[in-house]
């Protein structure tokens, strides 16, 4: 794992993203997942090849994959009810799932249970999330990014990014803004007619 936590922090007061990274400005409120075995904080399952954050019910041109994962917790004692949650891009959370290997994500593309459907939801929340990477010491952190030189590869709205050595990564729901769906249910975020 290149990751070591994902955290809730208190967010009154960041005003900005760049001001989750400070823990003074923004102290960790809840622990979503560590990757620390030795410790007593719910554990992250496995070791996932990708984190995804959500906020409207299509990726990938139009993929609905909170929706179809729906089976698979991804943090070990997570509370069921979890599976059942239902995503709002209207309502200011983020949700978040992981998937175990490229195939799975790509397995999604079929648009067909028990085929797609192979995320692991690990939160649904207002956030913001702070994400701590291991140090770049961490014999780990080398383990997992030896192939790449430390680099890490993150990707916002279909925009690629490579960073390198991070210490964290906070993601925060921006705005709300006002947008017209069609009233049948149709279209890419209106929900499907199952």
């Amino acid at each position: 794992h290149i990751v070591e936590s994902m955290k809730e922090v208190q967010g009154s007061d960041v005003t900005s993203a760049r001001d989750g990274h400070s823990r003074t400005i923004a102290p960790d409120s809840k622990v979503i997942f560590s990757t620390d075995r030795g410790s007593s904080d719910p554990q992250l399952v496995g070791n996932p090849v990708s984190l995804l954050f959500l906020n409207i019910p299509s990726i990938a041109g139009g993929l609905d994959i909170w929706n179809w994962s729906r089976r698979k917790l991804g943090v070990a004692g997570s509370d069921k009810d979890l599976l059942k949650a239902s995503q709002n891009f209207g309502d200011g959370r983020l949700e978040c799932l992981t998937y175990r290997t490229g195939l799975g994500f790509y397995a999604e593309q079929v648009r067909m249970p028990p085929i797609s459907g192979q995320g692991h939801r690990i939160c649904s929340g207002a956030g913001p999330l702070r994400i701590s990477f291991r140090d770049p010491a961490d014999a780990e952190y080398q383990k997992g990014t030896s192939h790449c030189k430390g680099r890490t590869y993150m990707q916002v709205d279909g925009e690629f990014i490579i960073v390198h050595e991070p210490d964290t990564a906070v993601i925060k729901h921006h705005a709300t803004i006002s947008v017209l769906i069609r009233a049948d249910g149709g279209g890419c975020c209106g929900g499907s007619k199952q």
